[in-house]
Order: C-alpha cells, then structure tokens, then sequence
C-alpha cells in the first residue's frame, strides 16, 4: 500500500483571509503543515490548493502541490481532487486528508510504523480518510 498526504488549503478563510501563507517564525503555514507531513514519512504530501500563491510557496520549499477548482465546497472536496492531478492512473490505496491549518502535527515519532497510527499522547488526529465515494 502506498498511502499519500492530502492537504488542502485555500485562501478565503473568513475568520483570517489568506490563512495558509501566515507567517510562522519566517515560514508560511501551508509550508510548515507540509513539512510535518513529510517528516511523519507516511507517505508523499501533497497540497490542494484552490490558489496558485499556495501551489507556489509549497514548490519554492521542495514539495508538490496541485492546484484545484476554486468553487469546491470543502477542503475533502478539494483533497478528492488532488489525486487525480498527482497520479493520473487514479486514487491511492489510502489517503490522509491533513487539514492545512493544523500546524504542527506533533513530531515524526507520533506515527506507528507498523499500523500507520498515533501513539503518543502528545499527537494530534491528522484527519479522515478521502475516497471516491
């Protein structure tokens, strides 16, 4: 099984515009979400972003990022169409829908290789599951 990291962002927050690219210590959020993603080694993070100034910020850190249609409804609307701009052949077996506002995710050792699960006390929940359907 090869699982991915979907995280999706997008600009117009009501409560605070422009929300994924917050400045956190020099780093934008969206950039820092996705860094906890990597560092949990569960799989390839990919951002959803509904604005090309997001797809930019996470290409200038090194990662990937697919821009998506603005007019989705959510965030698990935008993850599901991530996937399919990422790996034209279809959706991943398993995928982790990291919300993009949720820095940070507790540290790497949260993750039990063995299950893909969290184990310490300290560890946030990442999300649910995005799927067709």
């Amino acid at each position: 099984m090869n699982p991915v990291v979907l995280i999706p962002a997008r600009m117009a927050s009501s409560r605070l515009p422009g929300k994924p690219l917050a400045d956190i210590a020099g780093v934008p959020m969206i950039v820092r979400v996705w860094q906890q993603a990597r560092a949990a080694a569960i799989g390839p993070g990919v951002v959803a972003a509904a604005e090309a100034e997001i797809v930019r910020a996470i290409g200038q850190a090194g990662g990937h990022a697919r821009l998506t249609g603005p007019g989705l409804p959510s965030g698990s609307a935008r993850a599901l169409q991530a996937p399919m701009a990422f790996d034209p052949a279809g959706y991943p077996a398993l995928a982790v829908n990291l919300p993009g506002d949720r820095p940070p995710l507790g540290t790497p050792r949260c993750r039990d290789h063995r299950s893909g699960r969290f184990r310490h006390s300290e560890c946030g929940e990442a999300g649910g599951g995005v799927g067709p359907g």
